[in-house]
């Protein structure tokens, strides 16, 4: 076995954890009951036992940080029984929150300037709608390189030989500078 946990796995092992601790609570309120059924209390005293012997089998292949990130997430979970409505609400919401990606924004400044230089800088796609790096950058609202392309990625660095989509404004600035001798 694996000296550590896949998440799904870590998962169950700490479900595991905190039902063990649940089973002793049980034990002993039943302990505390005058009229105990001896077979009913064997089973469950066996099924301790045996819960003991699966954990502990388990966690003898972990490594000492595996078991220790194991102690201290059991430490700070508690469990807790509740309508299954809320329970649907409240793993709904965590899947919303696992499915956004945070990055500090020192982090996301460095991926967009990698983005840029080696994907977009040189990008002369013809079916640069398709892009997905693109349809990313415009929908967390990057501001592009040329807002105004029409027959290119606005996130393109490179030049074509007809400036586009700059509009009548921009089209003729460029020509009042072509005739005075400078250049685009």
């Amino acid at each position: 076995m694996n000296p550590y946990f896949s998440k799904r796995e870590k998962e169950n092992f700490v479900r595991l954890k905190l039902l063990f601790g649940l089973l002793d609570l049980i034990i002993e309120d039943y302990d505390k009951s005058n009229k105990l059924d001896k077979d009913f209390m064997a089973n469950l005293r066996r099924t301790r036992t045996y819960t003991q012997k699966t954990l502990n089998r388990r966690i003898g292949f972990l490594d000492s940080s595996a078991k220790d990130d194991l102690d201290v997430t059991v430490s700070r979970m508690e469990l807790l029984f509740v309508p299954r409505r809320e329970v649907v609400k409240y793993y709904q919401e965590i899947e919303k929150l696992n499915s956004i990606v945070r990055l500090e924004q020192e982090d996301f400044s460095d991926w967009f300037e990698l983005m840029i230089e080696y994907a977009c800088k040189t990008c002369a796609r013809s079916d640069f709608k398709n892009c997905r790096a693109r349809q990313i950058l415009m929908k967390i609202g990057m501001y592009p390189y040329n807002p105004a392309a029409v027959n290119q990625c606005q996130y393109s660095y490179v030049e074509t030989d007809e400036q586009q989509g700059i509009g009548v404004i921009g089209d003729t600035l460029l020509k009042a500078k072509k005739k005075k001798g400078g250049t685009r």
